[in-house]
């Protein structure tokens, strides 16, 4: 009797770890990763000055547009400015180019610079890196349409001037442009001030998580 409970509960903790065992080898991979990507870059090299300005992008992502557009309620006009490098702050290193500025001749009007990322449905968690010179502070916006633009933070200056300031801005908390075909982003000057006429940009870059589907697979341990 001894012998046969012996057999029977050895045969039961045999199935049990037979079964056990398949369930540990069969490990199916299916998950989804995420990989940092320099989705758009303006050294603005290629800037036309005028009303509004023009420049492409130093480079892109695939499949990847960017339109930059610039407006400016106190009649004045876009030029080039001397621009600066990236230093270390930089996601990727450019080359000494001019900036971007835009020049009022009217107290208490605003201007901006519009970036038009299309081809963008695959990418969330948003990051900026740019350089700007202004006296007061800039608001960095963001849209789905162009049209209506949302606060997300403003960026104050500090008592050094005129020098270029590097800022970060992360997105990664806006769940309103995570995975959309088409981002604006907008940095808009405030009011002038105490002869506060000119927005000076440089380096404007954009960074993004893609997220890419890993293949199956079986794993026999």
């Amino acid at each position: 009797m001894k012998n046969l409970a012996q057999k029977l509960l050895f045969s039961l903790v045999g199935k049990i770890g037979i079964v056990s065992l398949m369930a540990f080898c069969l490990v199916m991979f299916n998950s989804n990763t995420k990989a940092q990507t320099l989705i758009v870059n303006y050294d603005f090299a290629s800037l036309i000055p005028g009303t509004p300005c023009a420049a492409t992008p130093l480079t892109t992502a695939a499949g990847v547009t960017a339109t930059l557009t610039t407006g400016e309620t106190g009649g004045g006009n876009c030029i080039a400015s001397h621009g600066d490098t990236t230093g270390v702050e930089a996601f990727v290193d450019n080359e000494y180019n001019p900036g971007v500025e835009l020049l009022s001749t009217v107290t208490d009007s605003k201007g901006y610079f519009q970036f038009q990322l299309e081809g963008v449905s695959a990418y969330r968690d948003y990051k900026l890196f740019f350089q700007a010179q202004r006296k007061s502070s800039i608001d960095v916006q963001y849209s789905l349409d162009g049209i209506n633009f949302t606060d997300f933070t403003r960026l104050y200056f500090g008592p050094i001037q005129p020098l270029y300031h590097d800022f970060h801005v992360d997105l990664s908390s806006v769940a309103e442009i995570e995975g959309q075909p088409t981002v604006y982003i907008r940095l808009l000057g405030m009011s002038r001030a105490n002869n506060d006429y000119s927005f000076d940009i440089d380096n404007f870059q954009v960074q993004a998580t893609r997220a890419t589907k890993s293949r199956k697979r079986v794993r026999i341990f």
